[in-house]
C-alpha cells in the first residue's frame, strides 16, 4: 500500500510540473471547494457571534456629519476614524460554552481606520414586541436630534474607548457589554449579554430597528460627544429606512431613520445570481461593440499609428502580433504607460499557455511592466485603460500563487470610480449602468477571492445600489 502511495504522489507531482499551469489556474477554486467540503469545516455560533441576520453598508468618506462638519485638530482623530462602514447584526444567542456571558447579543461595527479611544458610538434599538420606547437621546441634547416617532427605542447601546453600557428607554442603567477590538481598533464587536429577563424579549423579536451613530469621544462633554464649531455632534451614521435617505437630509432635519432588521438567519451561501446577470449582459454590450479588423489600412508609422495598431491586434486576440510590437513600442518609448501596461498583458496570456516554470516566470515578468504602467499613469487619460489591464491579469491568476486579488479589487474598484466621473456618464443609459455595475462585481469577486469580506460585501452592494429605485 506504501508504496502504491509512493507511486501515486511521484506521478502526481510529474503531473503538476510538466503538464502546464493552466490547467491550474481553472481548476484552483474547485481543488479549494473540494477540501472545505472534504474538512466539513463549520463554525460553532459562539464562537463567530452567532448566525449573521442582516449586514449594513455605509457610503465611504461621508464623515462630515451633514456635510459642514471637519474632523477635530487633535493628532489621533485621524481621517476616517469616525467613517462607519459596516454594521452587522447577529441572531442572539444561548447556551454558549467556554464564553464570558452564554447568553449575548452580538453587533459588529466597522471603521475605516482609526484607534476607539476617539469614537463615541451610540445605537439605539427598538423591537416589535416591546411596548413604549422613546424618540429623544438617551442624554438630553447630546446629539441635537430626534427619532423617528414610528420607531422608537426601546434601548441604547453606548460605546466609547473600551467600555460599554446598556440603558433601557427609561434611562435605567441594565449592564455593561463585552466589547472586542481588532484591525487595529477599525473593527468592533459588541457583545449584549442577555441575563436579564427584559433583554430577553430579543430572542423572539421578529422585527427590530436600528438608529447606528458616531462621534468624537470627550468625557467631558454630555453624551461623550465632542463639540464642534456648529450645533452638529454626528459625524456618521446609519443611512435609515434601508438606507434610502441620506445621511445629510437626516441630520439636516435633526431626525433620524432607522434600518429594519428580520431576526431570522441570512443565507449562508453567496448568492451570485445579480452578479452573474451583470456580467451576461455586459459580455453582450462588449460583443455588440466588435469592430473587423481592417487589413486594407495602411502600415503604421508614428509612434501613436503603432500603439493604436498594436491595441487593435490584442482586442481581436491576434496576441502573438500584439506582443511583438507592443515589445518593439516599449523599447521605443519605456515610459508609455499604454505599451507597458498591454505589453505586460501579453506576457501574461503567453504565460497561460506555458508550462508551470516559464508561467510563473512570465506572470512575474508581466507584473513589472503593469505596475510600472500603473505608476507612470497615475491622473492622466489612460489610467482607467492601463488598470483594466492590470486588474484583468491579476484577477485571472490563481491567487493561491500569487496573491494579486486583492489588487485586482482595488484596481476594479478605481475604475469604477473613473468611469462614474467620465464626462459622458450617462445614469439613465442601460449600457453605462450595466458596464459601472460590473466594474464593482468583478472587485467584489476579487476581494472575495483575497478574503477581504467587507470590501467584497460593499462592492457587491454598490453594484445592487445601480439598478435600485430612487
Amino acid at each position: 500500500m506504501k508504496k502504491l502511495v509512493y507511486y501515486f504522489m511521484t506521478f502526481l507531482c510529474a503531473f503538476m510540473c510538466f503538464a502546464g499551469i493552466s490547467l491550474f489556474f481553472i481548476n484552483e477554486d474547485s481543488v479549494q471547494n473540494f477540501m472545505v467540503k472534504s474538512l466539513k469545516l463549520k463554525n460553532s455560533p459562539w464562537l463567530n457571534g452567532g448566525k449573521i441576520v442582516a449586514d449594513f453598508f455605509d457610503e465611504v468618506c461621508d464623515d462630515n456629519g451633514s456635510g459642514k462638519l471637519n474632523y477635530p485638530h487633535y493628532e489621533q482623530f485621524e481621517k476616517g476614524s469616525l467613517d462607519l462602514i459596516r454594521y452587522t447584526v447577529h441572531k442572539p444567542v444561548y447556551e454558549a460554552v467556554w464564553q464570558q456571558h452564554p447568553e449575548y447579543w452580538q453587533l459588529d461595527l466597522e471603521f475605516k481606520c482609526g484607534i476607539p479611544d476617539v469614537r463615541n458610538i451610540m445605537v439605539y434599538i427598538g423591537a416589535e414586541n416591546m411596548s413604549g420606547g422613546s424618540t429623544e437621546p438617551l442624554f438630553a441634547d447630546a446629539e441635537n436630534v430626534k427619532f423617528d416617532i414610528f420607531h422608537p427605542w426601546n434601548f441604547a447601546v453606548w460605546v466609547n474607548k473600551e467600555n460599554g453600557t446598556v440603558y433601557n428607554s427609561r434611562r435605567d442603567f441594565i449592564c455593561e457589554t463585552e466589547n472586542y477590538f481588532i484591525s487595529n481598533g477599525k473593527e468592533v464587536f459588541v457583545r449584549i449579554p442577555l441575563a436579564q429577563k427584559e433583554l430577553q424579549k430579543f430572542y423572539t423579536s421578529k422585527i427590530t430597528w436600528h438608529y447606528v451613530v458616531a462621534g468624537g469621544f470627550s468625557e467631558w462633554d454630555k453624551g461623550g460627544f465632542l463639540p464642534s464649531d456648529s450645533d452638529e455632534k454626528i459625524y456618521d451614521l446609519l443611512d435609515g429606512y434601508s438606507l434610502k435617505i441620506p445621511q445629510s437630509q437626516q441630520l439636516s432635519s435633526r431626525t433620524l431613520f432607522p434600518v429594519e432588521v428580520k431576526m431570522k438567519d441570512e443565507s449562508s451561501l453567496q448568492d451570485t445570481t445579480f452578479e452573474n446577470a451583470v456580467k451576461k449582459r455586459y459580455k453582450e454590450f462588449q460583443e455588440q461593440k466588435i469592430i473587423p479588423l481592417d487589413e486594407t489600412k495602411d502600415e503604421p508609422v508614428s509612434f501613436s499609428e503603432k500603439l493604436e495598431y498594436a491595441i487593435c491586434l490584442f482586442e481581436h486576440g491576434e496576441y502573438k502580433k500584439a506582443e511583438k510590437l507592443f515589445s518593439e513600442l516599449v523599447d521605443e518609448n519605456e515610459n508609455s504607460a499604454l505599451a507597458n501596461a498591454y505589453y505586460g498583458s501579453c506576457l501574461a496570456i503567453r504565460g497561460g499557455n506555458s508550462n508551470v516554470f516559464a508561467a510563473m516566470k512570465l506572470v512575474k515578468q508581466s507584473f513589472v511592466y503593469l505596475d510600472k504602467a500603473v505608476s507612470l499613469c497615475a491622473g492622466s487619460d489612460d489610467e482607467m485603460e492601463v488598470l483594466l489591464n492590470r486588474a484583468n491579469v491579476a484577477s485571472s491568476v490563481p491567487e493561491s500563487v500569487f496573491k494579486k486579488s486583492a489588487v485586482a479589487g482595488a484596481d476594479f474598484e478605481r475604475i469604477a470610480e473613473l468611469y462614474k466621473s467620465c464626462a459622458d456618464f450617462d445614469k439613465d443609459s442601460d449600457e453605462k449602468k450595466t458596464t459601472l455595475a460590473y466594474y464593482y462585481v468583478c472587485a467584489a469577486e476579487n476581494f472575495r477571492k483575497a478574503g477581504r469580506e467587507t470590501d467584497a460585501k460593499r462592492n457587491a452592494w454598490y453594484a445592487e445600489k445601480i439598478f435600485q429605485k430612487q
